[in-house]
């Protein structure tokens, strides 16, 4: 009789011994390739639920933004700790080809598609002024907020936001992690807090409270994961179970009294 679990065991004990044997990166960090893969998962289910059949798993798709964001936050501290002085220049220039030259590569070619040749089934044209205006990326600012031609593109000022505040943030956790931390969740839940007490029946509320700061502890405690792993915490067996838990509660992204729905 065939012996599945003698045979999953062999199987895994072979791939642990040729994984083992292949060289690897120091920086690399294949676990987090999976925890990628669900995050895009859940968002392209979520827009899959939204824009072409309700598929109810996918209702709540929008958290794998989160997921995304925490993950920016840890690998960017990640990073930045395996050198004893970071070269900020290099930094910034490496984020901005990054992602700018992509994003604007995309704009010009969608002005020339809609705008140009009139292939307005792949959106609305706004118009050449409004369209123009998408190159600031001030996204969902003010109250006529500027609304992105294509839905994503709201993440990006967040992400290069969260990029100008790492230096800042990198400082703090390295001096101390606690005051870093409730400095930090003071400035998201007072600027939550001014929202809903003044706008909190607005339809852009949703878009104003994922604007820095209302964003920003993602960000924050994916760098606290990667300072912990550096400083050694949570690498203690009995350590990990109470760490994942805490780091689950804090990166779910949806707090009370937040609205947990990403931007339209």
């Amino acid at each position: 009789m065939f012996d599945v679990g003698r045979f999953v065991r062999k199987w895994d004990t072979a791939v642990m011994t040729q994984t083992a044997a292949l060289p690897r990166d120091p920086l690399e960090l294949p676990a987090l390739t999976g925890l990628r893969g669900l995050a895009a998962l859940l968002v392209f289910g979520f827009h899959l639920h939204h824009l072409v059949a309700p598929m109810p798993v996918f209702a709540r798709g929008f958290l794998g933004v989160d997921v995304f964001f925490v993950l920016s936050g840890f690998l960017l501290a990640w990073l930045a700790g395996q050198t004893s002085a970071v070269d900020w220049r290099g930094f910034y220039r490496r984020r901005a080809l990054r992602i700018l030259p992509a994003l604007y590569a995309q704009m010009l070619v969608l002005g020339v598609l809609v705008g140009a040749a009139g292939l307005t089934w792949i959106f609305p044209w706004p118009g050449w002024s409004d369209y123009a205006n998408q190159f600031s990326l001030a996204f969902h600012v003010g109250g006529t907020p500027l609304q992105p031609l294509v839905g994503p593109w709201w993440s990006i000022p967040v992400e290069l936001g969260f990029y100008v505040l790492f230096p800042l943030l990198w400082w703090g956790l390295r001096r101390s992690m606690l005051t870093t931390i409730l400095v930090v969740l003071a400035m998201v839940l007072a600027y939550r807090g001014w929202l809903l007490l003044h706008d909190g029946t607005s339809p852009w509320l949703s878009a104003w409270l994922s604007l820095l700061p209302g964003r920003l502890e993602q960000f924050l405690f994916g760098m606290v994961a990667a300072v912990a792993l550096l400083n050694g915490i949570g690498q203690t067996p009995g350590r990990r179970l109470p760490i994942a838990a805490v780091g689950l509660l804090l990166c779910a992204g949806c707090w009370p009294g937040r609205s947990c729905r990403r931007p339209r």
